[in-house]
């Protein structure tokens, strides 16, 4: 079976991590052959030379998300499509703006603000911005549907919410969870960060339903607390400069610069727990990585974030700065129950995909639709 694997369309985000590991893992796959088409972002991630003779790579400069090149690069994909008399492809997160001429189609879905229309996060936008998330909801739905003969995600509530909301079928659903990153981390540690505070690290790029300005509204109970907390981030300088620059701030906020995925354990293996203030998730990888790595989860109060956590976080209002100071002390002051949540992490990672499984059960998904 011939079958390519699209990831033309990740420029940032999780989708990067996801394609990054698929690929990897598919490496010991000898039954098939694979075209992988790379944006920058994801290329940046693959070392091509790695690869066995069934693979054949192709690197876009630019996303065919973008009006200007999409007529350029669709044919690029279409001459691909043709050359190499592909029989299935594999857009590992869509909507993927091209709509293969002759092979099936299997496109991943992971973009919440489609599946949760009355989310909180709607309510940080004004208005000019409400009406173009709508509009923009509205175009993706419209490729999603005209471009794609399958879907997968994550989690079962995002395919409760497919079908509701989107009016979608076809849908399959395999679990994120952590890269081979993680799995083959040897923990070697350099990194010095201050030994004397409970350190809370926050992997996330920024955007609007990420919700990392809570943390702004959580320094002030810190700095007038006896307790030493520090936060770490992971954003551009520039970003962090504009959403940080107070004395307290600055004191219990440190910025790490934007990590690669495979410096992502050294760092989770060097705080002592999770934060994660998110408004708006599909899956979000931060849950798996704290819990195979031992930490604690701060997580904000939604059903996607207990649907995966369970019992291995502390849930907080994500619209109460001090809720989440007052969750985030509840594990400081117990180190039982960070324990606690500790093993029960691990027993809920255990229920997890591997990653190779997860690439192995993509395929499959492929092979059953292409004998149909």
């Amino acid at each position: 079976m011939r079958i390519l694997i699209n990831c033309s369309n990740l420029v940032v985000g999780g989708g990067i991590q996801v394609a990054t590991s698929v690929i990897t893992e598919l490496i010991k796959n000898d039954k098939h052959f694979f075209s992988v088409v790379l944006s920058q972002e994801v290329s940046k991630q693959i070392d091509t030379k790695l690869f066995p003779s069934n693979f054949k790579f192709y690197n876009l400069e630019t996303s065919p998300a973008g009006l200007l090149s999409r007529k350029s690069l669709c044919n690029k994909l279409d001459q691909i499509e043709e050359e190499q008399r592909i029989h299935f492809v594999l857009t590992i997160f869509g909507p993927s703006y091209w709509k293969p001429k002759n092979a099936k189609h299997l496109c991943g879905f992971a973009l919440p603000w489609m599946i949760y229309p009355h989310s909180v996060a709607f309510q940080k936008l004004n208005f000019n911005e409400k009406i173009k998330t709508k509009l923009r909801n509205w175009y993706k739905l419209y490729h999603f549907k005209k471009e794609s003969d399958y879907f997968w995600c994550e989690t079962e509530i995002v395919r409760e919410r497919m079908i509701k909301h989107l009016g979608l079928s076809n849908i399959y659903v395999i679990g994120n969870t952590v890269s081979h990153h993680f799995t083959e981390f040897e923990n070697k540690s350099d990194l010095n960060l201050a030994n004397d505070f409970f350190k809370i690290l926050t992997v996330s790029a920024y955007y609007t339903h990420k919700n990392l300005e809570i943390i702004k509204g959580i320094v002030p109970f810190i700095s007038a607390s006896k307790w030493k907390i520090k936060f770490y981030l992971t954003l551009p300088a520039s970003t962090f400069s504009k959403l940080f620059n107070t004395s307290d701030e600055l004191k219990y906020v440190e910025n790490l610069g934007v990590i690669s995925n495979k410096d992502c354990p050294k760092y989770y293996n060097s705080v002592n727990a999770v934060f994660a203030p998110t408004l708006l998730e599909c899956f979000s990888a931060n849950y798996v990585e704290a819990m195979s790595t031992d930490n604690p989860i701060i997580a904000s109060d939604f059903d996607f974030s207990r649907s995966i956590c369970e019992d291995a976080a502390v849930y907080f209002n994500a619209e109460e700065p001090k809720d989440a100071y007052e969750k985030i002390l509840s594990i400081v002051n117990d180190r039982d129950k960070q324990q606690r949540m500790v093993i029960r992490g691990r027993e809920l990672l255990r229920k997890q995909k591997s990653s190779e499984q997860r690439a192995n059960e993509l395929i499959h998904i492929c092979e059953a639709n292409y004998k149909n």
